[in-house]
């Protein structure tokens, strides 16, 4: 369990370690804040595209074996990006890197292969929790090497572990789990990338060339057209990369759009109480900290992040999987709402923005529980990526949205965000939250759980623990 926790963490630290160094990467590539900017956006796209692929070969293959796969490719990306002379290699490091994506959905599928079924949902809800745990760290490191030893440094953060963790996984992990029928469709795989590329390529560059520039519109119409080939393939191809079918359950349908939305809610806090931190204390509301110290507001959320795992593995076995999930996204959006109208001191962001991170790890640490429990073993690998997928897209879709409204709404003669700029961020973020707690609480109960819940709040006795099943019932 250590080992895959290992590789997750590899993977959670370089989705946000390299956003405090985008400036100093900025002065020595020679290059604008909105070209460096790809190299967060590239990662996004390439893990967005990579991760159903790899949960497919995983499923097809074997997830042990496809596990180390993404993990040496992901550290030679790493390895890429940390040498390159140039942006557009450093770039092209960042695609390599996103085959990362299918660290996550291959580990998921591992556990349920290989722990007891009462340490299943414990082991899932610690491993998916490393998504905000490991996001807030890698904001923190990332600051502290970046200021100490350059943004190239950075890199060698999760490339490092990301190869420990190959090695270690190859030797002490067992890879015992069904094998699924079929083949990898590639023309699918591309329809699917150019299905997500392209409209993360119009969000992120909107602001820049304006959202009904020829452009931005260009891209949208193709990213449309490239949804219904990918649609249409997917409902005539043998093998399909995502089985639609599969897909439209009740639970995994609704479980992937509340995903979606805490996605969108996640780098709402990583983005903005950086900000807030590192603004001037003309401003009215910054502190005019450096990078290092705007990282350590996330760091009680990060440690209270971890602790939301073992958390959730004790709700699911005693309530079911839904209730972690929409009581995460409540007490997310409560932190949300109040921090719109109270950022103005450091206990306040401490505060909040733990609740805030407690409310997201909660969420994100029972959705696999719920993909699991709904699909059989060897459909583990195909359902939990396209989760992933669907993570880091709103997780795309949030960073976005909250830099478009930090960038337009500004203090009068400065650069700086303003505090309707903040506040409407913030309440952005909460209203995701809010959305996720709605559709969570629509997400069909496991045979049981909602009884097991009303039967333990009324009753002082311990309950019996529900037993896991395989599949929706």
């Amino acid at each position: 369990m250590g080992v895959l926790c290992l590789a997750g963490l590899s993977f959670a630290l370089a989705q946000t370690a390299i956003a405090p160094a985008l400036d100093g990467m900025a002065r020595t590539l020679h290059h604008s804040r909105g070209d460096v900017t790809w190299v967060l956006t590239s990662y996004f796209i390439s893990s967005a595209v990579l991760t159903p692929v790899f949960g497919r070969l995983g499923d097809l293959h074997g997830k042990r074996r496809m596990l180390v796969v993404s993990l040496l490719l992901f550290s030679v990306g790493s390895a890429m990006s940390a040498l390159a002379p140039n942006l557009a290699l450093v770039l092209a490091g960042r695609v390599v890197q996103g085959a990362g994506g299918g660290i996550f959905p291959l580990a998921f599928g591992l556990v349920r292969d290989v722990l007891p079924r009462e340490h299943v949902p414990g082991g899932l809800g610690t491993i998916s929790a490393l998504t905000g745990v490991g996001a807030g760290f890698g904001l923190l490191l990332g600051g502290t090497i970046s200021d100490s030893l350059g943004y190239e440094f950075v890199f060698w953060l999760g490339a490092v572990p990301a190869l420990l963790a190959a090695v270690l996984i190859r030797r002490v992990v067992p890879d015992n789990g069904a094998r699924a029928d079929g083949t990898v469709d590639v023309l699918g795989a591309l329809a699917l990338a150019l299905a997500l590329a392209l409209p993360l390529l119009a969000l992120s560059r909107g602001s820049q060339w304006g959202w009904a520039s020829p452009r931005v519109l260009t891209l949208a119409v193709i990213g449309v057209a490239s949804v219904v080939a990918f649609t249409r393939r997917s409902r005539r191809a043998a093998s399909p990369l995502v089985n639609l079918t599969l897909l439209a359950q009740p639970v995994l349908l609704r479980t992937n759009l509340a995903t979606f939305l805490v996605g969108v809610v996640l780098y709402v806090p990583f983005l903005l109480l950086p900000a807030i931190a590192q603004a001037p204390r003309s401003t009215g509301y910054g502190l005019g900290w450096d990078a290092t110290g705007a990282g350590v507001l996330l760091v009680p959320g990060c440690f209270i992040g971890l602790a939301a795992g073992t958390l959730t593995g004790v709700l699911v076995r005693r309530f079911g999987s839904k209730v972690p999930m929409a009581l995460g996204a409540g007490i997310a959006a409560v932190g949300l709402a109040l921090l719109a109208v109270r950022h103005g001191t450091v206990p306040e962001l401490l505060v909040l923005g733990t609740l805030t991170s407690l409310g997201t790890s909660l969420s994100f640490s029972s959705m696999p529980n719920l993909i699991i429990e709904a699909v059989s073993a060897d459909q583990t690998g195909e359902s939990t990526g396209v989760n992933s997928v669907v993570r880091t897209v709103g997780a795309a879709v949030g960073s976005q949205v909250t830099a478009v409204l930090l960038a337009t709404f500004l203090l009068p003669g400065t650069l700086e965000p303003s505090e309707t700029a903040l506040t409407s961020a913030f309440l952005v973020g909460a209203g995701a939250a809010l959305a996720a707690l709605l559709v969570a609480l629509w997400i069909p109960a496991r045979g049981g759980d909602e009884q097991d819940m009303l039967s333990y709040i009324g009753s002082a006795s311990a309950l019996p623990e529900p037993a896991l099943s395989g599949e929706h019932r």
